[in-house]
């Protein structure tokens, strides 16, 4: 494996404190599941980034008008937080990463990364 990749994934989740001020941010990444290959605490943590990524998208959808594919009919905003594959390079999402700045609870902003 690549060292880049092995430092993001153990990144992953976890929220790392910035300054002051109660602010950490926390990377963030759409792992498709089989939910027949994982127990009860897999499914929690999966969950839990399922709802952070969609608190995630709706902080998008505040900041930028909606963005729809126009073949598909798709939200790319969606797309790329929830790393969406396609067998066409220009829709391929696959490899994006959403950061989360929070202070204590609150969403502050967010930001894609590949």
């Amino acid at each position: 494996m690549f060292p880049i990749f092995l430092g993001l994934h153990k990144l992953l989740g976890k929220p790392i404190p910035v300054g002051s001020n109660n602010l950490s941010w926390t990377l963030l990444k759409f792992i498709q599941s089989d939910s027949q290959k994982h127990d009860s605490s897999d499914i929690e943590a999966l969950t839990e980034i399922y709802s952070k990524l969609s608190i995630a998208l709706d902080v998008m959808h505040e900041c930028f008008e909606p963005v729809e594919e126009p073949h598909t009919k798709r939200d790319l905003l969606k797309d790329v937080i929830f790393s969406k594959e396609s067998e066409l390079n220009r829709l391929n999402f696959r490899g994006f990463y959403t950061v989360l700045l929070q202070k204590d609870d609150e969403f502050i902003t967010v930001a894609t990364v590949r």
